[in-house]
């Protein structure tokens, strides 16, 4: 615990606190600018987190800083505003939480989860060549390796359009990413209509499913082989992410069950399981596929970013 003058200089620091930085003189940093003893990109965020604190907000971060005698640490850090006897701001308590073994054994879960995903990720390569090679000269394999090797290089491709740090993706990435594999120049993807909105690593997993059923199930019978356009939209309100995908074909929707058609069935129970739902809604040439997904569903599985739609 630490009290800071209205300059951002160190006036008192509980036994505790000297404890954990090992300070042994309390003198040697009293009066000195407590932003100075941090890395420089978080002294920014500190001397920022002043002005913000100001006007009664309290600004919390998790951020890396040495003690007095260099080792590692890693602190959980709350800075508010403290009053004088006159009512008036009389400087800041920071509050400085050791969290080193905490943030250690995510570190470990990050580097772990990371080669785990690049282990997935080879894993689709070698499903996807030895797809390829299984079908070569057999046109009746081929029928079935070609799709699926669209399939899993798509779900691939998904998984590399998040990053574990920021353990979300923006929407529109994904949709690139996921419909890649599948596009071909007679149809138009159209993805004007999209909030800008990011997903976390769970919905992304499941939305990539989803799309990549659907933009293979259109490339079998719908647009993306016989041509048109898909557009895909959606609009967030309170707390829902409602999501469209709009395909027009040019050749007519014969049928819109098949004995042997299990995808469809399969990404609505994937829906449903996870929270969200999807609609199907067939028309004579192509197939709208609304989903919705909650974002309040377990924890918060969608944010939304200050920037406008583009």
């Amino acid at each position: 615990m630490k009290l800071i003058n209205p300059e951002g200089q160190i006036l008192y620091m509980n036994p505790n606190g000297r404890c954990a930085m090992e300070i042994d003189d309390f003198a040697t940093v009293k009066g000195k600018r407590w932003s100075s003893f941090w890395p420089t990109e978080t002294a920014d965020k500190i001397e920022a987190a002043y002005d913000q604190a100001k006007f009664g907000d309290a600004v919390q971060f998790r951020a890396f800083c040495p003690t007095a005698k260099g080792n590692p640490r890693w602190w959980d850090v709350s800075i508010s505003t403290v009053l004088d006897t006159n009512g008036s701001h009389g400087g800041f308590l920071a509050i400085s939480r050791d969290v080193t073994e905490n943030q250690m054994i995510l570190n470990d879960a990050i580097v772990t989860t990371e080669y785990l995903r690049h282990q997935l990720s080879n894993t689709y390569a070698t499903v996807c060549a030895t797809l390829r090679q299984y079908s070569v000269g057999n046109p009746v394999r081929s029928d079935f390796a070609e799709p699926m090797i669209k399939l899993f290089s798509a779900m691939g491709r998904a998984k590399e359009a998040f990053m574990i740090e920021s353990k979300s993706c923006n929407l529109r990435d994904l949709i690139n990413a996921v419909t890649a594999p599948f596009r071909q120049d007679v149809v138009r993807l159209d993805l004007t209509g999209l909030p800008d909105t990011s997903v976390s690593a769970h919905w992304a997993n499941t939305l990539s499913l989803v799309l990549a059923e659907l933009a293979l199930n259109s490339s079998k019978h719908g647009a993306l082989e016989y041509g048109g356009k898909i557009l895909i939209f959606g609009h967030w309100v309170e707390g829902v992410l409602s999501l469209t995908w709009s395909e027009t074909s040019r050749a007519h929707v014969d049928m819109t069950e098949r004995d042997s058609g299990h995808g469809l069935r399969l990404i609505s129970r994937v829906m449903v399981m996870q929270g969200g739902a999807i609609e199907y809604v067939w028309k004579p040439n192509g197939l709208d596929a609304k989903l919705t997904l909650k974002a309040d569903f377990g924890a918060p599985m969608i944010t939304r970013s200050i920037k406008a739609t583009a």
